[in-house]
């Protein structure tokens, strides 16, 4: 008999294998895997330490150095520079794999926890070290943003293994990022505080997913679009330069962003003390704070990867391939 192979959203195939587990009914019934009010079932002690073992193992092959550190029981994912006997040490802050509860389970949730793991051991390979602690308020929040993308853009040259991991993320925060246009509010004037959290979550949105989820009106939308765009030029142009030479133009990239986009205000308060937006993202509280359930979660995921599927293939025929448009794919 020919075999059923399924394409997993880590854009490989593997093959479909006949179903021996039991119902739901009967896994409730046991107590095993839970339904909608049903208390958590905690992974085993060798689950959390296989686990921590991988992460520990990928920070320092990932960042590329020794002395790196992970520290499980932060609220979500950073990395710090600090000393320890005079000699520099890094630290990767990750949450506690044992109460780590996304609106997503199983091999997806782990693939968030590794991703967040490599995002950081990739700020410790990348990130100049006066970066770390630049900036007033809205500086600091506004470069960790742009250092965000430039790191992930230069961990995906390196690893390209983690492309498909860097979509998933970018899919999920999709799903959970605010809609924009409900952000904005068109009675009062583009300068209040409100109206600048809207452009700046847009501006995030833009950046690191590649899109906005739903948009701000046409002019704020342009100013964003603009601002972005600058930003990847300037990001493509850092490429061979020395790192006090990175640090210089990342701090002009943030203060061209300001002002473009007329951000002074405070940035959106965080859910779990990260750095930036982005890491905040895949944190337990923020996903708590979202209040989506898992099945619009996984809704909304499917449906940014069928558009992205959708958008390659209109670039493949922009790009000279004939093959006609199916209603799949117009």
């Amino acid at each position: 008999m020919p075999k059923a192979y399924q394409k997993t959203q880590s854009l490989q195939y593997r093959r479909k294998l006949p179903k021996r587990t039991p119902s739901r009914l009967q896994m409730k019934a046991a107590g095993g895997r839970r339904g909608r009010g049903m208390p958590r079932q905690p992974p085993s002690t060798t689950a959390v330490a296989n686990v921590m073992d991988v992460t520990n193992f990928l920070a320092k092959y990932l960042s590329g150095r020794q002395n790196v550190a992970v520290v499980p029981g932060g609220t979500g994912f950073s990395a710090r520079k600090t000393e320890i006997a005079g000699k520099p040490f890094h630290e990767i802050r990750v949450p506690n794999w044992s109460g780590f509860d996304l609106p997503v389970g199983g091999f997806d949730k782990y693939r968030i926890y590794r991703e967040g793991n490599w995002h950081e051991a990739s700020h410790i390979r990348y990130t100049p070290d006066d970066i770390y602690k630049w900036g007033d308020k809205i500086e600091h929040d506004l470069v960790n943003i742009i250092e965000d993308r430039r790191i992930e853009d230069l961990g995906v040259e390196d690893w390209p293994g983690y492309l498909p991991e860097r979509l998933y993320m970018q899919a999920y925060a999709h799903a959970l990022r605010p809609d924009v246009s409900t952000l904005h509010n068109p009675n009062v004037p583009a300068e209040e505080t409100v109206n600048q959290h809207a452009r700046h979550e847009a501006f995030l949105q833009r950046l690191l997913i590649g899109k906005t989820k739903g948009e701000l009106p046409k002019a704020e939308q342009e100013r964003v679009e603009g601002a972005a765009k600058e930003v990847e030029e300037g990001l493509a142009n850092l490429k061979g330069k020395s790192e006090p030479e990175v640090s210089r133009d990342l701090k002009v990239l943030t203060n061209l962003v300001m002002g473009r986009l007329d951000l002074y205000a405070e940035p959106p308060a965080k859910t779990s003390g990260t750095p930036s937006g982005w890491e905040d993202t895949f944190s337990e509280n923020y996903a708590k704070k979202q209040e989506k359930s898992p099945q619009k979660v996984k809704t909304e995921i499917e449906k940014f990867f069928g558009e992205k599927g959708k958008e390659a293939k209109r670039e493949r025929r922009e790009d000279g391939d004939e093959t006609p448009a199916t209603e799949a794919t117009k």
